[in-house]
């Protein structure tokens, strides 16, 4: 999950604007858009904004952002791309996920880039060849993958709500790749039996980022 609080500068009027971005639950690791006021060991509070995401790389990013002059849609987006680059199990540019925004007058609005079946799903997809629900068919398999959103989400609400420009979004991530981050711990486990020969092979693709 990550939250951003941070009064913006839309394109037609000035808002305050709660973000809240669904994209995995998550520890948060903060980072103040301005100058820490007060800072201890289970709160820290901000001037005007902050960014709360997985990873303090990725909370940096988005209050980059804010610093210059994004409003919070565009730090959300920033810190969700920066994600997939430094902790891509929070970061899912290959799942979905939602948005959710409340307005300091009260309205709310919420966009869904869930991930979608296949167009070519059908109910009898995860059924072996005895006609048998099989659990390997639905979580170890090609039909198990869905059709992601989260890039469209986040296109979406940077044509909506958005005010810096794409390309300075997503090149925090694209800068981060080549620098020497290596792959998470945590990423490992979840990489499944083919994890110990990524392992291995850590070193060499830090090197090629």
């Amino acid at each position: 999950m990550l939250k951003l609080i941070h009064r913006v500068r839309p394109r037609h009027k000035t808002l305050s604007l709660l973000i809240a971005l669904g994209l995995s639950l998550a520890f948060p690791a903060c980072e103040p858009a301005q100058e820490t006021m007060v800072a201890g060991h289970d709160t820290q509070q901000a001037i005007s904004g902050m960014v709360v995401s997985q990873n303090i790389i990725a909370s940096k990013v988005g209050a980059e952002i804010l610093r210059a002059g994004g409003n919070a849609v565009d730090a959300a987006i920033a810190a969700g791309f920066a994600l997939a680059v430094v902790h891509p199990s929070a970061g899912n540019i290959g799942g979905g996920g939602f948005m959710m925004i409340r307005f300091p007058d009260g309205r709310s609005t919420a966009l869904d880039f869930r991930e979608k079946a296949p167009l070519a799903a059908h109910p009898e997809m995860f059924l072996d060849e005895n006609g048998e629900y099989s659990s390997t068919l639905h979580h170890n398999s090609y039909l198990a993958v869905g059709v992601p959103g989260t890039v469209a989400g986040f296109a979406l609400a940077h044509e909506r709500y958005g005010s810096e420009s794409w390309a300075d979004l997503v090149e925090p991530a694209v800068r981060g790749g080549v620098h020497p981050y290596g792959i998470p711990g945590a990423v490992l486990p979840v990489c499944g039996p083919g994890h110990g020969a990524l392992s291995g092979q850590r070193r060499e693709i830090h090197q090629g980022w």
